[in-house]
């Protein structure tokens, strides 16, 4: 057996994609993306574009699933390698020109910085899309934006789909700006959404994703005010991330084979799958999912169980965690608690805010759910908890009661707090 250790971000490649673009053993998984697809299509249309954002904690391949809408929508080169053309008809996929807007790898320290980063980002889908522009001649990331729009809906002849992967990332950023250079950042940003309301019928919808809910408007800029949040509904609380039968259908053979190697049963082996990677719930039907990442990593590298989620970026909360007080007894197993899920995020989170903090970054899912009627209408509270071993070990570590060493302890499978508690760091 080869030796066990803890994958880092990029020595893995992700199963999501390959489940939803594979026509071999995965085509129910691809017939909920098509579904959701062809929800988004159909919806009825405002007067401007439609807007959707999705909001979910790392791990849960956002990025990877808007890659695999715009490989659908498209009908490109990634359909051709494992989703057949007889498979795409079987579906009844949608079909549409997509712009696909990473801003996973977005930089910037200033406004001056994130307009060229903006405007970079552009030029490169004007590349990709083979139109011959130089859209940097163009003076702010509004104006390149609705530019690159109105080319699109030219060459194709048909209304754009546009996907935005880590939308708020612009956000954070500006948030680390002096003070007074954060408000005219904001609004670069917000004005370049706005070339999507003001592109009208040249875009179809809009689709954004992320890991925060952030207001997308101000005083100062108009934005994109309108949002349908699906973050939460039941629509797709299971889209991302797999069930425990997804696990069970999905990687048969991985567990088959890996289980043993453990010293476990298959039973086993998904039973601490979920308490390490499962538990997270999306909406008030309450079907608990598995974190996809983090299940990946640990078949990947032999079956062995880490809080693979470290690694990513939780800058933005342990900021938040470290000037509000960490003792957050308040929030967890207390009954009658509000929607907090439905909360935007300031750009200084503040106490109001952690409890939608936490639950947007998947340290909390709903656990209770108790529904009252009251003279007028239901009222309906909330019970949250922390999902998993993997969550629970991180935000002890952001939380500053526990070493970063915690994150390279291998988790027990059979006692899952099993040397847990070495790494706590006195008061």
């Amino acid at each position: 057996m080869k030796d066990i250790h803890m994958p880092s971000l990029t020595s893995y490649s992700s199963s999501l994609q390959e489940i939803i673009l594979s026509d071999q053993h995965y085509l129910s998984k691809a017939r909920d993306f098509v579904n959701f697809l062809r929800f988004l299509d159909e919806e009825p249309r405002q007067f401007s574009p439609n807007f959707s954002l999705i909001i979910r904690p790392h791990g849960f391949g956002m990025s990877l699933a808007l890659e695999s809408m715009e490989a659908m929508l498209m009908r490109d080169e990634l359909i051709s390698e494992g989703f057949s053309a007889k498979h795409s008809d079987e579906l009844d996929m949608p079909k549409a020109p997509a712009l696909r807007l990473s801003l996973k790898h977005l930089k910037a320290t200033n406004p001056q910085e994130l307009t060229e980063a903006l405007i970079d980002i552009m030029q490169v889908q004007m590349w990709r899309h083979h139109i011959k522009r130089n859209i940097t001649n163009y003076s702010n990331p509004k104006a390149c934006f609705a530019k690159l729009l109105e080319d699109l809906e030219q060459k194709y002849q048909d209304s754009i789909v546009v996907l935005i992967d880590n939308y708020e990332l612009p956000l954070y950023l500006a948030s680390l700006m002096p003070k007074n250079q954060q408000e005219t950042a904001i609004s670069i940003y917000f004005d370049m959404l706005n070339a999507i309301k003001q592109a009208g019928p040249a875009v179809k919808w809009c689709l954004l994703s992320g890991h925060s809910k952030f207001a997308l408007a101000n005083n100062i800029s108009e934005g994109i005010p309108l949002i349908n949040d699906l973050s939460f509904s039941e629509r797709c609380d299971t889209l991302f991330g797999f069930t425990l039968d997804e696990i069970s259908e999905y990687f048969d053979q991985d567990l088959k084979i890996l289980a043993p190697r453990q010293g476990l049963t298959v039973s086993e082996l998904k039973y601490a799958l979920n308490k390490c990677y499962g538990g997270f719930v999306f909406s008030k039907r309450q079907i608990p999912v598995l974190c996809s990442a983090s299940v990946n990593r640990a078949l990947y590298n032999e079956g062995a169980l880490y809080p693979y989620t470290y690694h990513s970026e939780f800058t933005f909360i342990r900021d938040t965690l470290k000037k509000e007080d960490p003792d957050l007894s308040w929030f967890f197993n207390r009954d009658g608690q509000d929607a907090v899920f439905e909360n935007t995020i300031s750009l200084e989170p503040t106490r109001k805010d952690l409890g939608a903090l936490l639950l947007q970054y998947g340290f909390a899912a709903i656990d209770k759910i108790t529904t009252d009627e009251g003279p007028l209408s239901l009222i309906t509270r909330y019970r949250y908890n922390c999902p998993n071993v993997e969550m629970r070990r991180i935000l002890k570590i952001l939380q500053g009661k526990a070493s970063p060493k915690l994150a390279e302890q291998r988790i027990n499978p059979q006692v899952f707090e099993d040397g847990e508690n070495d790494f706590d760091i006195e008061e």
